[in-house]
């Protein structure tokens, strides 16, 4: 596979899991200890003992708590979803993750544990990725935008008589955020809210966005380097495995400067690695094998391409929702550029919206501001589920 299909699938919109393990091959053999100190804890027994701390900090103890995970029955495939919450009447939070491709179950305790006092917390692996390729054969043909939204309303009407409750609560993250605007729009009787985590609000003006923001900081800070390497690659390829490539080149010299984790300039896929090696949930034989990632992934990522070439959320979801919107955008993010959710979401008529800018964040505002994430989530979101908006709430005008 090209480098830069490797690296795509590691940048392209969101927590790219799988495909940072490709990138990132994970020596799971014991290392020699030195000569001259004695042998210490072996790395399986400190994988274990790490794993076993998460495991017990993000134990669900309440007995009207719910911890499940396993597989449903999705659009006629088998998906992974998993269910946490410390009271199961609490409002489901469907968590669409980023990608597509960037499944994020395995990966959530970082974060959502939290969340999971206010919320019944639902992660779920998008067909084709994660946990959810098992169907192969089922799945040819079958990784588009249109399948993937159709995948989601399957799935919250599901979730809806499972948990015995009549709307939940959606929050897209990345690419996420998308189906998440294009679920809101198809069937807003499903939802009591969307919640964007930067917000994708065209598929290719998005990453020729981070070209020229590229270009522009190239010429500020007089890099030649940059600005030839951006200039040359000119405008995304037709030929959509070359577009791949194209947008893995963009972004990798984008989260290089610290556009998609403001906190760390270079690529991030290591933290993940880190990340799925103690989690509570990924088994020593599901280590090994996240190792050999899903050969089909490549071809996924091509259709998806396809599939969303000449996407945009004021052509295909206008700017008119029947539900309310908070978005949650870091100043500083470049993946999903700012200005262009900025701009989209000024034109948005909602019963009510809502702006939160994370100064402190690019794209993954969850990990990089969580503190000020949760406080969001129960000051400017919890409310719909009672049908209150929260003070600064902007409503539509006529």
């Amino acid at each position: 596979m090209p480098a830069a299909s490797r690296r795509f699938r590691s940048r392209l919109a969101g927590l790219l899991s799988t495909a940072a393990l490709a990138a990132s091959p994970l020596a799971l053999a014991d290392p020699a200890p030195p000569a001259t100190t004695p042998a210490g804890p072996s790395w399986s027994d400190l994988r274990h003992e790490g794993q076993k701390m998460n495991a017990d900090i993000g134990k669900i103890v309440s007995p009207n708590g719910i911890d499940e995970a396993g597989y449903m029955m999705v659009g006629g495939v088998r998906q992974w979803v998993t269910v946490r919450g410390q009271d199961k009447s609490l409002p489901i939070l469907l968590y669409l993750h980023g990608g597509p491709g960037g499944a994020l179950a395995d990966e959530s305790y970082l974060f959502q544990r939290p969340w999971e006092d206010y919320f019944t917390v639902v992660q779920w692996d998008q067909r084709g990725f994660g946990r959810s390729g098992v169907d192969a054969d089922k799945l040819k043909g079958t990784i588009t935008n249109d399948q993937y939204v159709s995948d989601a309303i399957d799935l919250i009407e599901q979730l809806k008589v499972r948990l015995h409750q009549p709307k939940i609560i959606v929050l897209g993250q990345s690419w996420g955020s998308a189906l998440g605007l294009q679920v809101a729009h198809r069937r807003p009787d499903l939802l009591y809210a969307l919640v964007t985590v930067g917000m994708v609000t065209a598929w290719d003006e998005n990453f020729e966005e981070t070209r020229q923001l590229l270009i522009d900081l190239a010429k500020k800070t007089g890099n030649a380097v940059l600005l030839k390497k951006m200039t040359d690659l000119g405008a995304e390829p037709a030929d959509n495995t070359k577009a791949v490539e194209w947008i893995g080149a963009v972004q990798a010299e984008m989260e290089n400067r610290g556009y998609s984790w403001h906190n760390s300039q270079g690529p991030w896929g290591g933290r993940i690695v880190t990340a799925l090696k103690f989690s509570p949930s990924v088994s020593d034989a599901d280590l090994v094998a996240r190792m050999h990632p899903n050969p089909d992934t490549p071809a996924y990522s091509t259709q998806v391409v396809n599939s969303l070439r000449g996407w945009t959320a004021e052509k295909v979801v206008g700017t008119r929702l029947e539900v309310p919107l908070i978005a949650l955008q870091g100043d500083w993010d470049w993946q999903t550029p700012t200005p262009l959710a900025t701009a989209y979401f000024g034109k948005v008529c909602a019963p009510w919206k809502v702006w939160v800018p994370f100064h402190n964040s690019a794209h993954v505002v969850v990990g990089e501001e969580p503190g000020k994430a949760i406080v969001t989530l129960v000051i400017e979101v919890l409310p719909a589920a009672t049908g209150k908006a929260p003070a600064d709430a902007v409503y539509c005008k006529p």
